[in-house]
This record gives structure tokens, sequence and C-alpha cells, in this order.
């Protein structure tokens, strides 16, 4: 007898053989913190016919036997997967549960004309603002550009990075400051740019809250963000057909650039980098390296806090007549505090 398919909503962790048909609404990379060139992650947005998200990961050792075989915005029959809580620093849906790919993870391809092919769920500003959307969740907006605060080169771990701070306006008309780097910076001010009626509306997917000296703000991830410009949806047209008063008149043309400005440390540490809190670190079933935010309460001085490692493959030397060797290497190496 076939295994029966399985909703979203149906999913947690005392399912056994778990046997889902969604469609990838969202696919993207997550980079290794030492090397940005190697792939840590392959995060995907899983839709079912009844419009319930949830996220599926596939970790480093699963990526390559995965990736070539999906494709954003198909639909697959997938079985066989790990499911866990959902309990990262940042969530990307409200499920109460997450999915990573294991080896005996089975994908199909198939067709659903059923399965949405997206499905955004708006965050309203004043939401945010009360609370009532917690500051870890990614969210969606969609909003008017009202505003450009500023508009510079910062730099970031050495290489000069555009950033664009504007002010969006809702559908409720409520206003909250983004911060969009990189790329989505350059995005918007090329459009600005071109504008002839002087207005833009934005949509983000997976935007990320961010409390900036007391104040929310909102601004892309460092990875799964996606920027839509002057969408042609219908809650975009709303927005875009607004009227101001003549003493409001907006001007959102890109501002001459400021001097290339240098973050401070913490800010530039801050600003997008993958954390984790302590308690997040011991329940995680992801394989990685994080950043932890946190206030030293008290130095243990009991034990090193280093050790000589060899320069090439970083295990512990050892000195024969002050000459470092490495038993991993079979040979004299350079030592090098670890």
């Amino acid at each position: 007898m076939a295994r029966r398919v399985n909703m979203i909503s149906e999913i947690n962790d005392s399912i056994s053989t778990l046997k889902l048909q969604v469609r990838v609404m969202s696919l993207w990379e997550v980079m290794k913190f030492e090397n940005n060139a190697e792939v840590q992650s392959l995060e995907m947005l899983l839709i079912d016919e009844e419009g319930d998200k949830i996220q599926a990961t596939a970790n480093d050792s699963h990526i390559n036997k995965y990736r070539s075989s999906i494709i954003e915005g198909n639909c697959y029959l997938i079985g066989n997967l790990t499911v866990s809580k959902n309990n990262g620093r940042y969530k990307v849906t409200r499920h109460n549960f997450r999915l990573f790919f294991q080896n005996t993870t089975a994908m199909k391809e198939v067709n659903s004309e059923k399965i949405p092919k997206s499905k955004f769920d708006w965050a309203s500003f004043t939401d945010i603002g009360s609370g009532a959307i917690n500051r870890d969740w990614i969210i969606d907006i969609i909003a008017r550009v009202v505003n450009i605060n500023n508009d510079k080169y910062v730099h970031r771990s050495g290489n000069p990075t555009r950033k664009i701070e504007v002010e969006l306006e809702d559908e409720r008309k409520s206003r909250m400051n983004c911060t969009l780097w990189g790329r989505y910076a350059e995005d918007i001010c090329s459009e600005l740019d071109k504008s002839v009626d002087n207005c833009l509306v934005i949509a983000l997917h997976l935007a990320i809250i961010r409390d900036v000296k007391g104040n929310l703000e909102l601004s892309n991830s460092m990875y799964g963000t996606k920027l839509y410009i002057n969408p042609d949806w219908e809650e975009a047209k709303e927005l875009k057909n607004r009227t101001y008063p003549v003493d409001g008149a907006l001007s959102l043309k890109s501002t001459q650039l400021s001097a290339s400005s240098k973050q401070t440390p913490e800010e530039d540490w801050l600003s997008l980098t993958n954390r984790k809190t302590i308690a997040d670190l011991k329940t995680t079933r992801e394989v990685g390296t994080w950043n932890v935010l946190g206030t030293v309460h008290k130095l243990v001085t009991n034990y090193g806090w280093s050790y000589s490692g060899c320069s090439k493959c970083t295990k512990k030397i050892d000195y024969e007549n002050n000459i470092a060797k490495c038993k991993n290497c079979k040979g004299t190496v350079f030592a090098v505090p670890r």
C-alpha cells in the first residue's frame, strides 16, 4: 500500500515515516563563516497545496547529493526527512518544526497545479513595533519608499560595500526604517536613478528585524532575502497609486554618495553575521560555525586559552629539541597559537 502524503500542518516529531508533496518556494545557500567560498548548507522554504510552509535544510555532508536535483519553483515528492524542533535564532516560518535531509531522503520531481507558486505573509509595521511579531521571525514586507535617509559605501571586512537607509510606509500608513546592503542597495539605487514617476514600491521576502540602538528597523539577511521592486501585484499597485500632499512631496532620486566611511568593529560584526544564542547551540542539529554575542561573566584562569597548532592541519603539535613536530603531517611544521 502506498504511503499517504502528509500535509505540512501535520508535521511533528512523532511522525516516523514522513512523505510530502511540496513546491520549493525559495532556495538559497549559506556559506561557511571561515571560508565564504564554501557552502555550509542548502536552505529551502517548502510550501504545500494548503499554503502552509516549512523550512528544510541539506547540511554540507548532503549538499552534493541533492544540490543538482533541487530547482527553485519546482514540485517534488519527498520522503524520509528528519523532523527537528524549530529552535534557531532566526525562524524562517512559524511552524514549530523544521526538516533536515539525510542519506536516505528520497526525492522525485512531480507536476502539481494545486500547489501555489508563492504565498507571502505580509507583516505590518504596527505589529512589528508593538511586539506582536517576534523579532526572531524572518518576515515578508511590502511598502513604499518615502525617504532616503543615507546612501554611502562602508568598509565591511576590508571591502567597500554599498549601504542605503530608506524609510518605508506600508498599507496602514505606518513607517519604519530599512537598511539594505550590497547588491540589494545597488538594485534600489539603480531603480531610483531610472525612475520616471519618482515612486518606488519594494517587497522583501525573508527580511530580518534588527534592534539598532533601541529602535527596530528592517534589513536584508546575509543569505536568502529576495527583493522585488515595483512588482506587478495588486498590493504594490495600491501603494504605488497612493497620493501625498504637495507640501509632503517626496524626493527619491539617489543622492550623491557620501565619502566612504568605516563602521566600528561592533557595528560591522553585528550587522549581518550568522548568530546563535548559547541555548541555540545546545539544541541545534545544524553543523556550522556561528557567532555568539554575550557578556563575559567570569574569567576562568585554571586552563590555557590556546594551544600550539600545526600551521597546515591545525592539530596540536609536539616539541622535540625545541622543534615543532606534527604527528598528523609527519614532519617539521610552523607552530601557530590557536
